[in-house]
């Protein structure tokens, strides 16, 4: 099983699960609910399994801490619920804390590595650890915030911001693959297209040609119409006795 595939999705569905908890803080909802507990305890106990360095233990670590704190806050264990809700925002805030520390340390690293010359590998550093930065000081705000401003709750704009920052990391991180897949999917757009055009064209050149048949049909028993009439008219005209002499 390829653990760290698994990991990356489950990174990438950080985007969807900020800006879902952002749209139940729009509407003065719980943030915490079965979904984020569950993705925050697979992505913590998967980056722990995966992990390369410590970092990315302790990063994991923060994942496992907050998904465990969650699901004790939404649970119906009575005292330990009330103290886990208690505790829960301090552990947000702790791990996005050390979220911020991480991040500019793998911007630190893509800084050096641009200097040492391999400006590719240090530039996806910088950005990541930037994206990072961006998305922990918003979920340190969202932690617990209950304040609103213009009507708008402050924890709601955090986790919004927080999901278009890993948005953007991951964006960037895959855009050879997802330009790949644009340009094949443009490519079989563009063939769906000329086939339906040619198609469209054929029919309407097969509807034409029926039409202008059944034009023609119709004239042609127009013309025989009128030449009947005619030979009736000569017929009857011819066949009349002549006028009386005076």
């Amino acid at each position: 099983m390829n653990l760290g595939g698994v990991r990356e999705v489950l990174g990438a569905s950080g985007a969807g699960k900020y800006i879902y908890q952002a749209s139940r803080a729009a509407q003065d909802l719980g943030t915490t609910t079965p979904l984020t507990v569950g993705l925050d305890l697979a992505s913590g106990t998967l980056g722990i399994a995966d992990a390369k360095n410590p970092e990315a233990v302790v990063k994991a670590g923060c994942s496992l801490a907050k998904g465990v704190t969650g699901g004790l806050k939404i649970s119906e264990a009575g005292q330990v619920a009330q103290v886990a809700a208690e505790i829960s925002p301090i552990v947000s805030r702790t791990a996005a804390g050390i979220g911020v520390v991480l991040g500019t340390v793998e911007v630190g690293r893509g800084i050096k590595k641009c200097v040492d010359g391999a400006h590719q590998e240090g530039k996806n550093k910088i950005i990541s650890g930037a994206c990072d930065i961006v998305t922990q000081t918003a979920l340190g705000i969202a932690a617990g915030n209950d304040a609103v401003i213009a009507g708008v709750p402050v924890a709601a704009v955090a986790l919004g911001i927080a999901g278009t920052a890993v948005a953007g990391k991951y964006i960037y991180k895959y855009h050879e693959q997802i330009g790949a897949l644009a340009h094949q999917a443009g490519q079989k757009v563009a063939q769906a297209a000329h086939t339906v055009g040619q198609k469209i064209t054929q029919t309407a050149q097969t509807v034409v040609g029926k039409v202008g048949d059944g034009v023609k049909s119709i004239a042609q028993s127009a013309q025989e119409v009128v030449h009947k009439g005619r030979e009736k008219l000569t017929s009857v005209f011819s066949d009349s006795p002549p006028p009386p002499q005076e």
